[in-house]
């Protein structure tokens, strides 16, 4: 999102204001290296990469050889093949060597070890000669074939030799492809070729098989998008299929990153499919109009075309057909979409032209920091936070790097320059400010853009010369980014589905780059230990992403290793996960976020919301990412109800952008920039105001031995007034840790979630409707009574019982008790295909319109996403407008929890959920065993003892009382009291059947009998 400031018409500048512009920036400017290649890899680089893969790339001495190597080889396990190749194929249509594993079970994981070596014939023509011999798992055993075509060859596996005449078998070394497998843990060291007609060493040392599996995986692709393009017809309009055609509307992934698979495939190689590829890929983006596709094809074409100039250079160098490429690079970049923002020169220099005789750069330097909402100077301000152009300019510096040293386009450097202050004074400052610890508000799936920005950083830290003024580009929170996905992965390597969602495992590069960050800038032994045991183990073994982390993040092994806390609390961003153990398969994460600040890209109305997962996701976030900007994303998907949040319905409040959107009681931008800037998400401090988009997030995080704790007040995310400033929308959560096992297997947690909620000033006399929200995939088990259905929402009645609720969900299960209110008004919603009717709503976007326009459908048995209407207070539908990121997540049920009273505005509303995770025993009725219990209290005070013994204090840190007491009623094994005064000494009595703490002055803190609340506001008994 651009802040359009000035028309985009050419700029009306003296010559003297110009020069002076470009005076200044030239007197600091980055300084690229003068080597090609230069961009993501130097020469260096490329030999490294090279040697690495050389072993593919070898053959067999025409007369005589040796081939000979150790293997320290381990049993079949899961993702290894049947039989699984070492050397060779055992499918081919020529002679060849063949080394192999030869199971000797069926069984999918083995426990001993066999192997083969043997020539085989032409097809599937069988084996000339084999040997075998079964070995000890876990020592090496040395491997040599030795052959004279003209004689015979010797086979060998440790002491077990066999021979063979070769004249007549029509076995021939000239077939053989240099193709090296073998088991996923397998280690090949020693290799050494040998041509024994000469007794030259043609190649040795020890392998690396992950990249030589992922540089045949890359090959493969490489070789399949070289025969689509030769198909490719040179058109203006090409069609959309197949996808690699199009360079039209094809992104990122269709053109850069296939200019970088072809560009390493010829580099490596020189095979001359791959440059006839390259030269077709070039007249394809040539073919096409300047300002196809907008931003997003524009910077992909550019960034493709610099790939392919500066990793082909010694092609291009000096000839007609480079001269015509860097002017394509120049010519896109400088295109000017009429009166619009969707091109290259907005995303680098905002709502102004771009001037190429003399400077090739913006007319005026963008205003980097300090930027006024409102001010008439151009900028991109409004797009750091977001990160919303750092693709388009990534594109546009990638072409211009590449040329920078071109002897007719040495100007474009002053441009270079104002992209390196983007990143400098504009992307990387707002990432380190909301990701200070490496969590990010989007959260996990759009969160994995961050591998792209450490990529992104290789590439300048690469090009930039080492005298280079202006110094290489770092980020503060890089080797941190990681933790956040260490600590939220599920045990399918999905995360949680927070912010907009799409699919995104833990195999994806993006997280790769992550680890791997955190592996060379950090020595992370913590890091490579995810990414060797999570990352490489989940992906394909022929996934080209192998040959990337080799190339951009060489590594020698970590030294630094540390304990890692079972909980953590990422900064600003307000990400806090807590999980009760490392073993993925059975832990427990409890996924929570407040977030410091409110914006729009990506970022949901949901703060002070969490989700539960055990085996599968039990308390969801709910609806899905149809795409951006749709009725169903306005009216549900980023909206608070769509969450396990508080929602407090008032029917005259109004949510709407440049059009209406249904109310659902909760969180609202409420005049606040959807597109803030880093000013504008910059808390306060030394006299200076918060930022107009600043919210207060989490107040207090505790990692325990055997309980976490966080406490967040949302209240500043709800429109100004409506909730009390401070204390209005204050939730607290205890995750409390079992101390036994089951059979070795950790226990699940019992979880606390405690909300306060108050009135502010624009109240009146009562607050509007509280209502905490709990979302689920099936329908939940009960001990109260389902009523009517009313469209889709069912009320609950529970005479004088307390509310229970069993969710259960694949191998997993949630009871959950609904303590507090004492007297609440219990709905569930939701449902599809189960026999209710809802009405429906959906939002289409003609062509030509910038609204999107409201149509009544038929009403239907979809009731998931029920939202009231606006106005009426109707409940409507709003179904996602297709099937796209459809996932266990998108929810079906929600329960609505509120009181059953209206609350006077001068009193706070507490909420109490208590949730017992365990494994889902297959019933169909409410579990109401081994339930916790609410003590008695103060009135400031909410206590509650689990059936093991352990109590939880949550004491109301706005109440005015200095004192709070319990009663526990029987023994207790343990207790944690959490809300107190930060840093605060509490006199501790007890009393018959009671627990009182009173807060003192310091001065009495020496006396007996006094606690001090730790800086969190924790005191443990």
């Amino acid at each position: 999102m651009i802040e359009k400031t000035l028309p985009k018409a050419i700029a009306v500048l003296t010559a003297s204001l110009l020069l002076a512009s470009h005076a200044s920036a030239q007197t600091a400017a980055v300084k690229i290296k003068g080597e090609h290649p230069r961009l993501y890899g130097t020469q260096a680089d490329f030999d490294r990469l090279k040697q690495t893969i050389f072993p593919a790339t070898l053959k067999f001495p025409a007369k005589k050889g040796t081939l000979k190597f150790k293997i320290t080889p381990l049993p079949r396990e899961l993702g290894d093949d049947i039989n699984q190749e070492i050397f060779g194929s055992m499918v081919g249509t020529g002679t060849r060597l063949v080394i192999r594993h030869a199971d000797i079970t069926a069984d999918p994981i083995q426990t001993r070890v066999k192997l083969q070596m043997g020539l085989r014939g032409p097809g599937s023509s069988g084996w000339i000669r084999a040997v075998g011999l079964e070995v000890q798992p876990g020592l090496p055993v040395e491997l040599e074939f030795t052959y004279d075509v003209d004689g015979q060859a010797t086979l060998r596996i440790g002491t077990e030799t066999g021979h063979v005449a070769l004249p007549g078998t029509g076995w021939s070394p000239a077939d053989q492809v240099f193709d090296f497998l073998a088991h996923r843990k397998d280690r090949i060291t020693d290799l050494k070729l040998i041509d024994n007609s000469t007794a030259e060493t043609v190649w040795e040392g020890d392998l690396d098989l992950g990249a030589l599996s992922a540089w045949r995986g890359l090959i493969e692709i490489a070789t399949r998008q070289a025969t689509t393009l030769s198909t490719c017809p040179v058109t203006a309009t090409p069609a959309t299929d197949p996808a690699l055609c199009d360079t039209t509307n094809g992104g990122r992934n269709n053109m850069t990153d296939a200019a970088k698979r072809l560009g390493l495939a010829y580099r490596m190689t020189g095979r001359t499919d791959f440059l006839a590829a390259i030269k077709k890929h070039v007249q394809l983006m040539a073919a096409v109009p300047l300002t196809a596709g907008g931003e997003w094809s524009m910077s992909a074409r550019v960034g493709a075309l610099g790939i392919y100039y500066d990793w082909l250079y010694d092609q291009y160098k000096g000839t007609s057909e480079g001269d015509k490429l860097a002017k394509l690079i120049t010519d896109t970049i400088a295109a000017n979409k009429p009166d619009s923002s969707d091109d290259i020169i907005a995303s680098v220099c905002g709502s102004q032209q771009l001037v190429t005789d003399g400077p090739f750069d913006c007319a005026t330097k963008p205003v980097f920091t300090g930027w006024v909402r409102g001010s008439s100077l151009p900028s991109t301000a409004t797009g750091y936070v977001g990160a919303h152009t750092a693709s388009a300019v990534t594109g546009a510096v990638l072409g211009l790097i590449a040329i920078a040293d071109h002897p007719d386009y040495a100007k474009v450097g002053a441009m270079i320059d104002t992209i390196y202050d983007h990143f400098a004074l504009g992307f990387l400052p707002a990432r380190d400010l909301h990701g200070v610890d490496g969590g990010n508000y989007s959260a996990f799936a759009y969160g994995s853009g961050s591998g792209e920005t450490l990529d992104r950083l290789v590439m300048w830290q690469r090009a930039i010369a080492p005298d280079s003024p202006k110094p290489a580009l770092k980020l503060g929170a890089a080797p941190k980014i990681l933790y956040p996905y260490l600590y939220a992965m599920r045990p399918d390597g999905t995360f949680p589905a927070r912010g907009d969602n799409f699919e995104n495992f833990v195999s994806y590069p993006s997280i790769g780059s992550m680890a791997l960050t955190a592996v060379t800038q950090e020595s992370d032994k913590n890091a490579l230990d995810f990414y060797e045991r999570y990352i490489v183990k989940t992906r394909s073994r022929s996934s080209e992403t192998g040959i990337w982390d080799r190339l951009l993040y060489p590594y020698a092994l970590p030294q630094k290793e540390r304990t890692l806390p079972l909980s953590e609390h990422f900064r600003m961003a307000g990400n806090v996960l807590m999980r009760d153990t490392w073993n993925y398969a059975n832990s427990t994460l409890l996924e929570f976020k407040s977030t410091s600040f409110i914006s729009e890209n990506h970022h949901h109305l949901d703060q002070n919301s969490f989700s539960l997962h055990y085996k599968s996701p039990l308390l969801l976030d709910s609806g899905q990412y149809d795409n951006y900007g749709t009725g169903h994303w306005w009216n549900y998907y980023q909206r608070t109800i769509a969450h396990n949040a508080i929602v407090v319905y008032d029917p005259n409040e109004k949510f709407a952008t440049d059009q209406s959107w249904g109310n659902d009681g909760g969180q609202w931008y409420d005049g606040r920039p959807a597109y803030p800037t880093i000013d504008e998400i910059t808390p306060g401090g030394n006299g200076a105001p918060d930022g107009s988009n600043v919210l207060t997030g989490v107040t207090a995080f505790k990692d325990g031995e055997w309980y976490s704790y966080v406490s967040a007040d949302a209240a500043r995310a709800y429109k100004r007034g409506k909730l009390a400033p401070r204390g209005g929308a204050v939730r607290s959560i205890v995750y409390l840790r079992h101390p036994e096992d089951r059979n070795g297997v950790v226990a699940p947690p019992t979880i606390l979630v405690f909300d306060r909620v108050q009135a502010g000033p624009a109240a009146g006399t009562t607050l509007a409707a509280p209502t905490s929200l709990l979302h689920m995939v099936d329908k939940p088990a009960s001990n109260g009574t389902l009523g009517t259905d009313t469209g889709g929402r069912f009320a609950y009645s529970f005479g004088n019982t307390k509310p229970v609720f069993t969710v259960r969900n694949g191998a997993g299960m949630v009871t959950i008790q609904a303590l507090l209110p004492a007297s609440p008004s219990i709905v569930l919603s939701g449902g599809k295909d189960q026999g209710s009717t809802c009405k429906q709503i959906t939002y289409k976007d003609p062509a030509g319109t910038t609204k999107l326009i409201r149509q009544v459908l038929p009403d239907s048995s979809d009731c998931r996403f029920l939202i009231r209407e606006a106005g009426t207070g109707r409940w409507i539908n709003h179904a996602p407008d297709n099937t796209t990121n459809v996932s266990g997540d998108v929810g079906n049920w929600r329960l609505e929890i509120s009181p059953a009273a209206k609350v006077a505005a001068t009193v706070p509303q507490y909420f109490l959920n208590v949730l017992h995770v365990a494994d889902n025993d297959k019933g169909s009725t409410a579990r109401t065993d081994n339930l916790a219990t609410q003590l008695g209290s103060s009135a400031n005070v909410v206590a509650v003892k689990t059936v093991d013994g352990t109590v939880v204090v949550f004491n109301d840190e706005f109440s005015s009382a200095t004192s709070l007491s319990w009663q526990p009623n029987s023994t207790v094994v343990k207790t944690v009291v959490v809300g107190l005064v930060k840093g605060a000494y509490y006199r501790v009595e007890t009393g018959t059947g009671s627990v009182t703490l009173t807060k003192i002055d310091a001065s009495g803190s020496s006396a007996s009998g006094v606690r001090q609340a730790s800086d969190q506001g924790v005191i443990e008994l």
